[in-house]
């Protein structure tokens, strides 16, 4: 199958019982590769990839069924969309930390602005246009502070959206506390199940859309 540029593809698949749906852009195609942004689904998970690929025959990518431009729109937007309401939602329910971890504790991370800010005061530059406007931020849960602090989370970045749901370290965020937030669990609850609904919804379209 010749890939065209500009052109858009699905594909769903079932592996060990877990659904798995994506979407790719064939954004320019050339005779031994091509450049592509691509969306991949399973429930409660979004991954994004925008790649240049060389040394390949395009016209043996086993690239699904062709989508309409318009569908692929619809369903990024939606992506986006969820990111920014999380976001929202956590900015605008937040009050300074700056207490001691306890269980049952929700706290949200503004990953982003810490990160601009500690490359600021430590080596006076302002990294803002290199890291982009893209959403990067977590939201966690926490369930054990000792022998380390534990807990489940949101993770939004600009090439992974996840809801974890086991109960995994905290460690790697704890020295960026005194920069959290509190968070009342509403809202970490509403982030986790709209990540969850904007996954399922968009995979079942996929897949309606694959099979029609």
């Amino acid at each position: 199958m010749k890939i065209d540029n500009d052109s858009y593809y699905i594909r769903y698949r079932v592996n060990k019982g877990t659904e798995y749906a994506d979407m790719t852009h064939y954004i320019k195609v050339w005779w031994n590769g091509e450049r592509e942004d691509c969306f991949n689904f399973r429930r409660g998970y979004i991954g994004f990839e925008d790649a240049s690929w060389n040394g390949i025959d395009p016209d043996k990518i086993k690239v699904g069924k062709p989508l309409q431009k318009q569908k692929y729109s619809m369903w990024k937007r939606r992506v986006t969309i969820c990111k920014k309401k999380i976001e929202k939602m956590a900015k605008q329910n937040s009050s300074p930390f700056g207490g001691k971890l306890s269980v049952g504790d929700c706290l949200y991370f503004p990953l982003r602005e810490i990160l601009i800010a500690e490359y600021l005061d430590e080596f006076g530059e302002d990294i803002t246009k290199e890291i982009g406007p893209y959403p990067y931020y977590s939201l966690v849960h926490v369930t054990n502070t000792e022998p380390e602090p534990q807990g489940t989370k949101v993770n939004v970045e600009r090439y992974r959206t996840e809801n974890y749901i086991e109960s995994k370290s905290l460690i790697n965020l704890m020295e960026d506390i005194e920069k959290a937030f509190i968070i009342p669990r509403e809202v970490y609850d509403y982030a986790a199940n709209l990540i969850n609904k904007v996954s399922l919804e968009i995979m079942e379209e996929i897949k309606k859309e694959y099979y029609a």
